[in-house]
């Protein structure tokens, strides 16, 4: 399977995911087909996000919004949008809602609805990061870490949601905290003991173990949704055929061989292959769970090797396939998160050891972080150094991929508080002091 495509053996909303999932940069990320190609016409939306879904409906509708997410958007640009009077009551319901303690959400079937629900967390997310930004650039510091802080909490239920959940919560937290990144040299010493608070608390927030549970269960869901879709002459999940989008054709393809291999067992004979398939599901999902306890360096090489399901797969070794790719996307978001969070704290401890020494510390060693200074790619420091008045910081990313799709140590893509993917061999930017 192309690596890129991961998902694609998850249905239409994983499909969905794969242009933004891992991250906005990541090599060969495909762009996010529109939201008229999903498996089911109807949503299922949480009541509780329907004031999200609202917001996120008047940031849309907002030109002067849209036009400040634009690349080429100016400082002036983003201000005029926080004057619109339709921006403005989106953040204060935004704001509301976040202010609402989150209830655990209903495991549901993840390919039948949810996505649009997504996209309004995301868009909710950007608005939120645009309000911090601003008042940054006007040296409201305290005011934009608490925007901050509000934003941050957009994820948190999503990551006790499924794998797709998961990976929105991801990219919200991104986008929540990359104002920060271009303004750390803004921050002063009354403020950043409030920085370093924002920092370790997303640390603490590890919903891993949950994700993982909850996207166990909406697999097989999924799967007895698969079957008994498979009897209908017309099953309601197949995707509707699309020439552009390739591997939404194979997927059709796919579906329609299990389809045939389904209907001519009788009643007896699928039961029996779903409660295989429910006990290979389980023992994937033990597997996984023993890997999150240990490092990237120790797990990556186990996960790393990729099936290729030949013509004509059974189901079982489909939902084998299938099982084993979403657990392996989930342990290799989850480290980029740790790392996120790690930069971040480690970046308020640099900036008040300037403040209170009236210079940077040399190496991270003087600051005592312990393991919040452990890069959890490499289980070695965070890269840092030091160049006159500046320094960088970075995680040293995950390990490429050789010609022969072999993982090499020596080749990786480093993580900087920007969130922007970049070859090792170059500084992260980061504050003046």
């Amino acid at each position: 399977m192309n690596r890129n495509q991961i998902f694609r053996l998850s249905g239409v909303s994983l499909i969905l995911l794969s242009g933004f999932a891992l991250s906005p940069s990541s090599a060969g990320a495909q762009k996010t087909p529109p939201r008229t190609a999903p498996i089911s016409t109807q949503e299922k939306i949480d009541p509780a996000n329907l004031p999200s879904v609202e917001a996120s409906k008047l940031l849309t509708n907002s030109k002067a919004f849209m036009n400040a997410l634009q690349p080429e958007a100016t400082l002036d640009d983003k201000v005029k949008a926080l004057e619109d009077k339709s921006v403005l009551k989106a953040l204060d319901m935004a704001k509301s809602w976040l202010k609402q303690p989150a209830t655990p959400p209903a495991i549901i079937e993840e390919s039948l609805g949810a996505s649009s629900e997504y996209t309004d967390f995301r868009q909710v997310s950007r608005g939120l990061s645009l309000e911090s930004y601003v008042l940054l650039s006007e040296g409201r510091v305290k005011d934009a870490l608490f925007v901050v802080e509000q934003n941050l909490k957009i994820a948190a239920p999503l990551y006790r949601r499924s794998l797709i959940g998961g990976l929105v919560g991801l990219a919200c937290e991104a986008i929540a905290v990359r104002p920060l990144g271009r303004n750390l040299a803004s921050i002063s010493l009354k403020e950043v003991d409030y920085l370093s608070k924002i920092a370790k608390d997303w640390l603490s927030d590890d919903a891993t173990l949950t994700m993982l549970e909850n996207e166990q269960k909406s697999q097989l869901l999924s799967l007895r949704s698969t079957v008994k879709n498979s009897l209908l002459e017309k099953p309601v999940s197949a995707p509707p055929p699309d020439e552009k989008i390739i591997f939404l054709k194979e997927e059709n393809e796919r579906q329609e061989a299990l389809r045939q291999q389904l209907k001519s067992m009788t009643e007896p004979q699928r039961e029996a292959l779903l409660q295989k398939v429910e006990a290979q599901t389980n023992l994937e999902f033990v597997r996984i769970k023993e890997l999150t306890k240990q490092s990237y360096s120790r797990w990556i090489g186990e996960i790393s090797k990729e099936d290729v399901l030949p013509p004509g797969a059974s189901l079982l070794e489909t939902e084998r396939v299938r099982s084993a790719e979403i657990n392996r996307v989930t342990l290799i978001m989850l480290v980029k998160r740790k790392a996120m969070g790690k930069l971040l704290a480690t970046h308020a401890a640099v900036i008040k050891f300037r403040w209170e020494n009236g210079k940077l510390p040399v190496t991270l060693e003087e600051l005592k972080l312990g393991d919040i200074a452990v890069d959890p790619y490499t289980d070695a420091l965070l890269l840092y150094k030091v160049t006159g008045r500046e320094y960088t910081l970075a995680s040293a990313g995950a390990m490429e991929y050789d010609a022969q799709q072999h993982l090499d140590p020596t080749k990786r893509k480093s993580i900087n508080l920007m969130f922007s993917n970049t070859s090792t061999e170059k500084s992260a930017p980061s504050p003046k002091p």
